[in-house]
């Protein structure tokens, strides 16, 4: 019988999320962060929790989101990117202020590549 049946792959991330949920104190938050990006040529470093565009932030999670936001690490940033595949219309939300811009596909992939630095 396998760990997580098709409910708990559906809330868990993994094995070890579910694990952890079971298993230890529910004062803390464990989240499983989507995406960390890094880009050499400019030295930075990106979090980013994707969503779908009907989808809802979890209040620990938001919370945990805004805390590494505030880190002061100039060449970190934290978004926060909601959408739909095929990503035609996308927000990407940057988490220290709520700033909250659409983007389409073409922008979307200028932003992951990095030729979109900031949200500006």
């Amino acid at each position: 019988m396998e760990y997580r049946d098709d409910k708990d792959r559906k809330y868990y991330s993994s094995d070890l999320s579910k694990w952890i949920d079971k298993n230890c104190t529910h004062e803390m938050t464990s989240i499983n962060l989507d995406i960390l990006q890094y880009k050499r040529s400019c030295g930075r470093f990106r979090f980013i929790e994707y969503k779908h565009s009907n989808e809802g932030m979890k209040t620990g999670q938001a919370e945990v989101l805004s805390k590494i936001s505030r880190w002061n690490i100039p060449e970190l940033e934290v978004y926060i990117i909601y959408g739909d595949y095929p990503f035609d219309d996308v927000k990407i939300k940057r988490v220290k202020d709520n700033k909250v811009i659409s983007v389409n596909n073409e922008q979307l992939i200028k932003f992951l590549n990095f030729e979109i630095v900031d949200l500006e």
